[in-house]
């Protein structure tokens, strides 16, 4: 009687268990379905050449990769592997090596078109785009200097090279170093104005600067970190490519404190909390990372 019950009972709980088991399996099935859904939703599927375009107009262009055995990045070969370390990659997220039925294998289809065509055109400007032309980029920061708009901020943005430049100390290089200099007090009036788009062409000028220079753009962009916080670090997160040293960004905080290291611990420790007030988790990594650099400096030149 008893093994019978046994039997009764588990006649009557595996249905139970399969039918429990269903909403859990489709749940797993359907999550990457809308997760990719929502991706492509946020892309022009139909014209990726003018998206790939318009995000290097806009300095924030990076590699599409897709998520598989391994991830890989359609339309890129082994040999051109290297750029994706230069402009960073972005993964659309649920795609997958594992087609959970008919309509994911679509998207994921979708995905790598698209991908493929955008890789493509970013690929071809970064090859094909000249290094640097000197007369082109000195007429853009003269247009800069009298009219400091944003549309001319990207005019000279968009001719600037992704690489640091090896300087060759021709005239017309001498010429435009020295233009460089002349549009920094406009550059930096706009940077505390807080203006976008001058901000961003302020860390791509990185590439084109040394030395003295590059102290000059540490101690302006430094300066926003007190201004504003939240700003600062989004647009570093943004060039992060085009910075060498985030020890000298965050920390070379102006001749006006050389001789006063009070004054100097002052502004490293409000620069501090400053960004403790920034609260976002796609900016916490980043804002642990300027911190640490600071509190360095604050060990190793601030005295109790």
């Amino acid at each position: 009687m008893k093994k019978q019950f046994l039997l009764l009972l588990l006649f009557l709980l595996v249905p139970l268990f399969q039918l429990l088991a269903i909403p859990i399996a489709s749940y797993a099935s359907d999550s990457n379905v809308l997760l990719l859904k929502d991706q492509l939703s946020k892309l022009d599927l139909k014209d990726p050449e003018s998206d790939a375009k318009n995000d290097l107009f806009l300095g924030k262009s990076h590699f599409i990769g897709l998520y598989g055995f391994s991830t890989y990045f359609p339309g890129v070969a082994n040999d051109d592997l290297h750029y994706i370390k230069e402009m960073g990659a972005y993964y659309l997220k649920g795609t997958s090596d594992a087609i959970e039925g008919k309509e994911h294998e679509q998207l994921i289809e979708q995905a790598k078109k698209y991908a493929k065509r955008y890789n493509e055109i970013l690929l071809s400007t970064l090859k094909h785009r000249p290094l640097l032309r000197w007369p082109a980029v000195i007429a853009s920061l003269r247009l800069y200097e009298n009219y400091p708009s944003a549309e001319n901020a990207l005019k000279v943005d968009r001719l600037l090279p992704f690489k640091q430049i090896a300087y060759d100390h021709s005239p017309s290089e001498e010429e435009g170093i020295k233009e460089l200099e002349n549009i920094f007090p406009m550059l930096a009036r706009q940077i505390r104005a807080q203006d976008r788009t001058s901000i961003r062409l302020a860390f791509h000028l990185y590439m084109l600067t040394d030395g003295a220079l590059s102290e000059t753009l540490d101690m302006t962009l430094g300066e926003l970190i007190r201004i504003n916080p939240r700003l600062f670090l989004e647009e570093l997160k943004t060039s992060a490519k085009f910075i060498t040293s985030l020890g000298h960004l965050v920390g070379n905080i102006g001749t006006e404190y050389v001789d006063h290291p009070e004054a100097q611990c002052l502004e490293r420790k409000s620069r501090i909390q400053a960004l403790k007030s920034v609260n976002e988790l796609p900016l916490n990594k980043l804002k642990g990372q300027c911190i640490d650099s600071l509190e360095k400096d604050i060990k190793a030149f601030c005295h109790k």
